[in-house]
């Protein structure tokens, strides 16, 4: 179900952004539709969609596995924590990769460890959020299982 939002479409169980305005919720702000082809926002995914994300990262499924090291290997130019389109916490053949993002009225974060197959998905409809606090619940709560 992922895709490229719209403002026009009829998007089944879409949540919407919202923002405060003083003490009231209001809609997200207006953002041009141009700007949602770029790849970098409005880019709509539910947690099922990251879920299988996750999934295809941990069976290497799509690339080749030269490929995929590629992408989990941290470059020179990021200081060692960023790869190929993820934040990279740890290296290695089975990393643990993550990626935060959000738009207008969105916040969001998946973490995939690959070594132990656990997935952490944060997707909120606010871009006025606890984010940092629910990520450190989400990871204190991973550490436990783990």
């Amino acid at each position: 179900s992922a895709r490229i939002g719209s403002l026009s479409a009829i998007i089944p169980n879409r949540a919407y952004g919202y923002q405060k305005s003083g003490k009231e919720w209001v809609n997200e702000a207006y953002v041009s539709r141009g700007l949602s082809a770029l790849g970098d926002g409005m880019v709509m995914a539910s947690a099922n969609d990251l879920l299988s994300w996750h999934e295809t990262l941990t069976n290497g499924r799509i690339l080749h596995q030269e490929s995929w090291q590629a992408m989990w290997t941290p470059s020179s130019q990021s200081q060692g924590k960023y790869g190929f389109g993820f934040g990279v916490e740890r290296a290695g053949p089975k990393p643990r990769l993550n990626h935060s993002g959000g738009w207008v009225g969105t916040n969001t974060f998946l973490m995939s460890d690959i070594e132990s197959d656990s997935c952490i998905i944060v997707l909120i409809n606010t871009d006025q959020s606890p984010m940092g606090d629910l990520i450190k619940a989400a990871y204190e709560r991973l550490n436990k299982k783990l």
